[in-house]
């Protein structure tokens, strides 16, 4: 049996394990900081209730803090194995190299993710670094945690004990959840990443390119701009590894840059076919590619349709100052539903994204697909 036929069954059981070691930790969180307040109250109800106030006070802290810790894990272990800096993203906030090696303050919301730390890798070879680098979030979230271990025993101060009892389950939780393989409907995580690449040279190809393109982008290239070859798959490419398929997603997105509209729906439609097994990211990122693509035919398909599906309303509603999101809902309201009230309100809206996307060229890119609807709507000016 192929590997993309036994999709199905490899993404249940990711699910569930995904399942399980959420439900798991989060429980065995509860169970260790309520001991531990009950333990350090003790026996004092009053000192009871204001401990875990505290410790939930710590454990939201925790939360916010291990995911830097775990992005800047990824960073230091990028930079110790040859990978240059291209962004740092917390909660949508991005420092990012621009083209004249600055680094500035953009807005870039990453869906499924509290942050993300981009590199631009070193030059590719099969055996190109990148098991570190893609463990170096886990790992920091480990060390931490066993940092906050020993200042837990080093400082017997109940109040504090509380709040390193925070970052000790927080960064265990994140270990765990970023550590085993897992996938959920908009990532797969460092662990089923590490396994992808460990088993699949295609699949280690796949995540350099990724970060090849971005580092690119940050550059001040566009997809158009790069080489062809990045963005060909083999025949028998595994498209049920986001790291293989996002390639796939990528090349959608060349083909749109180069506003080769009717080659971009054709590698869109053969995506998003029911046997192909995506990520539920890439399925809507592609669809609303397609829906534009079909709307600029004057001829909306499923594709168009498909923007109003449950799934993909709520992935849109999850990136609200997207670009590309804003341009598809744009062009749907222009072209499929005639309403220029809502186009206009929209197209406001994607101005004043774009002036925070952390890549001016690809905000440019955007704008231009804005042109041809305002064109096939027969708007004309300047979007």
């Amino acid at each position: 049996m192929s590997e993309q036929k036994n999709a199905p069954e490899k993404r249940r059981l990711s699910s569930f394990l995904g399942t399980l070691a959420f439900v798991g930790a989060g429980a065995a969180i509860g169970l260790i900081g309520g001991i531990a307040a009950g333990n350090l109250s003790d026996g004092n109800d009053a000192l009871a209730f204001l401990y875990i106030g505290l410790l939930i006070l710590g454990l939201v802290l925790a939360f916010f803090t291990q995911i830097i810790f775990h992005e800047g894990g990824h960073m230091l272990c990028g930079l110790l194995t040859g990978y240059r800096f291209v962004s740092f993203n917390v909660f949508g906030f991005v420092w990012v190299r621009g083209t004249d090696g600055c680094i500035r303050l953009k807005r870039c919301q990453v869906a499924g993710a509290g942050g993300q730390c981009l590199m631009a890798p070193p030059d590719y070879s099969d055996s190109f670094p990148c098991m570190l680098y893609n463990l170096g979030g886990v790992l920091a979230n480990l060390l931490i945690a066993g940092l906050f271990a020993l200042l837990f025993f080093l400082v017997p101060v109940p109040a504090l004990q509380l709040l390193f009892v925070g970052q000790v389950l927080v960064g265990l939780y994140f270990a765990i959840v970023n550590g085993i393989p897992m996938t959920t409907p908009a990532i797969q995580n460092d662990g089923k990443n590490l396994l992808c690449i460990h088993r699949s040279v295609q699949a280690r190809r796949a995540l350099w390119i990724q970060l090849a393109v971005n580092a690119r982008l940050a550059g001040g290239d566009r997809l158009k701009d790069m080489p062809p070859e990045w963005f060909s798959l083999p025949p028998d490419a595994d498209l049920s590894d986001a790291l293989i398929s996002a390639i796939a997603v990528l090349n959608a997105n060349r083909l749109m840059d180069l506003h080769d509209y009717p080659a971009a729906l054709d590698v869109i439609r053969s995506m998003t076919a029911p046997e192909v097994k995506l990520l539920g990211l890439y399925r809507m990122a592609l669809t609303c590619d397609g829906a534009v693509c079909e709307l600029l035919s004057g001829a909306p398909g499923p594709l168009a349709a498909a923007l109003d599906s449950k799934e993909n309303q709520q992935l849109m509603r999850a990136m609200p100052q997207n670009i590309t999101i804003l341009r598809t809902q744009y062009a749907a309201a222009l072209l499929r539903d005639r309403d220029e009230a809502a186009a206009e309100a929209l197209l406001i809206r994607f101005r004043k994204a774009c002036g925070q996307h952390p890549h001016p060229q690809e905000a440019d890119s955007e704008r231009e697909i804005i042109a041809d609807i305002r064109a096939a709507h027969g708007s004309g000016g300047n979007p």
